[in-house]
């Protein structure tokens, strides 16, 4: 009698705990999301502001570095399309008539930087059918200025520390000019140079305008 009466109290036992629920694990707790990555930032294009004339050429600088070089034997075409690229507007073309001394052509204009082409073949290393004259320091944001750092209003004593004039004092339209010389290269001989054009308004004593490549061929 009592063995059986402890069969049925473990029967009972193993009833109820079959009855027993296991609780369900806790949703693991979510974690604080993760920071979204950071996009880099994307460089800026370079952009070109400031050109130098040289006796070479044209050098396009952003900040310094150096982005293009254009040279007085190059396609006239292709630096026409570099320098609308740096200035970022078409220039102006207006005929140039030339004189007795200089062939007739095509000036492309930038409000006072002129890119002339004149009508005769090119003979290289002294013979140019393309210059550069400026009367301006700057075409909107594009600064011009030499090598040397001369640029549209800088004083005469900047000019005279670094080269004497290469001719007297003359006159134009009533105004009194002095030339200078400066960048200058020796092409094929000592007395053969290339240079850059430096004209100095004398009354004013100021730099009125820039202009390459210019040669003395020996003078």
């Amino acid at each position: 009698m009592l063995v059986k009466k402890l069969l049925l109290a473990a029967a009972a036992v193993l009833a109820l705990a079959g009855c027993t629920t296991t609780a369900p694990a806790a949703d693991p707790t979510p974690s604080d999301s993760a920071s979204p990555s950071s996009t880099p930032t994307a460089a800026p294009e370079p952009e070109v502001d400031e050109i130098v004339i040289t006796s070479a050429g044209l050098r396009l600088l952003d900040d310094g570095t150096e982005l293009d070089a254009l040279g007085w034997f190059d396609l006239a075409e292709e630096s026409i399309a570099a320098l609308t690229d740096a200035f970022g507007t078409e220039p102006e073309e207006v005929p140039y008539p030339g004189h007795i001394e200089a062939a007739p052509g095509t000036d492309y204009k930038w409000d006072g930087f002129v890119f002339r082409v004149q009508d005769f073949e090119a003979e290289p290393p002294l013979w140019s059918n393309i210059s550069v004259i400026s009367s301006v320091s700057s075409v909107g944001d594009v600064a011009i200025r030499t090598g040397d750092g001369l640029t549209i209003g800088s004083p005469t004593s900047a000019v005279q520390a670094l080269n004497p004039p290469i001719a007297n004092p003359y006159e134009h339209e009533g105004l009194s000019y002095t030339y200078f010389a400066v960048d200058q290269i020796e092409i094929e001989s000592p007395s053969t140079h290339n240079f850059v054009g430096v004209r100095v308004e004398n009354d004013r004593g100021l730099v009125v305008e820039l202009n390459a490549p210019s040669a003395d061929y020996g003078v």
